[in-house]
């Protein structure tokens, strides 16, 4: 294991999101982490020791990240002067007074800030291997110089954490792991490569500084998923067994009857046709229904798998203008299950509806609703 620990020392984060600079960037991503870690590097002139440290950390994973929550504060415009210039007739400035040869143009800025429940974060490698003395030696003075992560008045402190320090915080801190598939935020992070990329940028703000030119912010290209520990197991929740990314639609369209849409409150109507016309379909072609689409087991009995899901897709929505509240159509969902069984099993679903419209004029299915009229599912 190896574990940085970083300690907010105003109590407060001041920091941007990269692509909102009225959000606050909470919390603190990996690679930002190491961009502070670098400019401290590079302030002190690339030696060789601290770039070989350096060079050891990006070729580590995702680190999990200990963050307690934060309060935004709102956000305030201000108007605050660029680099002095000289005076040119055409644009409107702010002489100074000590210099009436020189104006200075005031920009808008914004300043995202919050307040921390706990001013401590920690970055933890689980899958490192612990690094050699000279390695843990130089990390340990590129992070006594760093004294900032975001803007200059988010003042830090950081250190090697050798213990779990994270286990023992008076406001808990929650845990983000690294899940590109369940991601709920996604971080900047760094990865090999990364050092010779800043060091690039870092010469070439030196030189622009020089020449009175603001240099462009470096942009990490590496982004990873992360997702709170808690949200980890979310596939076994009740509700998530079934195969979203695998949905049977079938639009509904009116064939005959007094209606020209059917609304959510005929949705336990339509659904409970629709099961009943599957099992008859099945039971006419000698078609040998499994529980997972029929929920019942051999004997009849209520089955205790999951089984098939018969959803209602409604015209709904708040920015839907013209929303009504209609039945567009139904969504046929499986479980979850191995490839195979699913494949077998998906076959027999849709081997029901093509039987379902055998003796049709209509190309589609059919759901015969009584007083609701005549419905296709295309």
């Amino acid at each position: 294991m190896f574990a940085l620990g970083i300690r907010y020392l105003n109590g407060w984060v001041a920091a941007s999101q990269v692509n909102n600079f009225d959000q606050v960037e909470w919390p603190p991503h990996p690679g930002r982490v190491f961009m502070a870690m670098a400019a401290a590097h590079f302030q002190e002139g690339d030696s060789e020791e601290e770039r070989k440290a350096l060079e050891w950390l990006e070729s580590l994973d995702a680190p999990e990240v200990f963050a307690a929550d934060c309060k935004e504060r709102p956000t305030v415009t201000s108007f605050v002067p660029v680099n002095d210039k000289p005076i040119d007739k055409e644009k409107k400035g702010m002489p100074l007074q000590s210099a009436p040869g020189i104006i200075r143009n005031r920009q808008a800025r914004t300043f995202a800030r919050a307040w921390l429940e706990n001013e401590n974060v920690f970055l933890r490698w689980p899958k490192a291997t612990s690094p050699t003395q000279e390695i843990a030696e130089s990390l340990a003075k590129i992070c006594g110089r760093v004294t900032r992560i975001g803007h200059s008045s988010s003042f830090v402190q950081v250190r090697v954490v050798e213990k779990p320090e994270w286990e023992n915080q008076s406001a808990k801190l929650q845990k983000w792991i690294p899940n590109g598939a369940q991601a709920k935020r996604q971080f900047r992070v760094l990865g090999k490569g990364t050092l010779d990329y800043l060091r690039e940028q870092y010469k070439g703000t030196e030189s622009k500084k020089k020449h009175n030119v603001q240099p462009p912010h470096p942009r990490l290209p590496s982004w990873q998923g992360y997702v709170l520990e808690r949200e980890k197991s979310a596939d076994s929740a009740p509700g998530t067994v079934f195969d979203e990314k695998r949905l049977i639609i079938l639009r509904l369209r009116r064939d005959s009857g007094d209606y020209r849409a059917l609304n959510v409150v005929s949705t336990l109507r339509i659904t409970s046709a629709l099961q009943k016309a599957l099992i008859k379909t099945a039971s006419d072609w000698d078609i040998i229904l499994p529980e997972e689409i029929s929920g019942h087991k051999a004997d009849k009995s209520p089955s205790e798998r999951p089984h098939l899901a018969i959803l209602p897709l409604a015209y709904a929505g708040r920015e839907q203008e013209y929303a009504d509240g209609r039945l567009m159509g139904l969504a046929l969902s499986l479980p979850r299950m191995p490839r195979k069984c699913s494949a077998d099993i998906r076959r027999i679903l849709l081997r029901c509806l093509d039987k379902m419209r055998r003796g049709t004029t209509d190309s589609s299915p059919q759901l015969k609703l009584g007083a609701l009229g005549v419905w296709n599912l295309d």
